[in-house]
């Protein structure tokens, strides 16, 4: 008999499948996934409301970042690295 559950072969297998998915996922904008958990009813419409609105600050944020460093970018003559 197993010792503990992560001795079940169930679980080890679970495990696996999950580190799969977010190995698949990784990509995603994070809003994305907050949809899909509170679709899925992971998440409370008050927690999904408020982890949204903060993943949306972030996007902006990030977004004006991004296009401040493209202008100093051209300003400077410099060209962004080829991805």
């Amino acid at each position: 008999m197993a010792e503990s559950f992560r001795d079940l072969i169930a679980w080890q297998k679970s495990m696996a499948l999950v580190v799969d998915v977010y190995r698949a996922t990784e990509s995603f904008e994070v809003q994305t996934q907050l949809e899909a958990s509170y679709k899925l009813g992971y998440l409370a419409t008050a927690e999904f409301d408020v982890l949204l609105e903060k993943a949306s600050e972030v996007s902006r944020l990030l977004n004006g970042l991004i296009k401040n460093l493209q202008k100093q970018i051209a300003a400077d003559g410099l060209r962004p690295p080829k991805s």
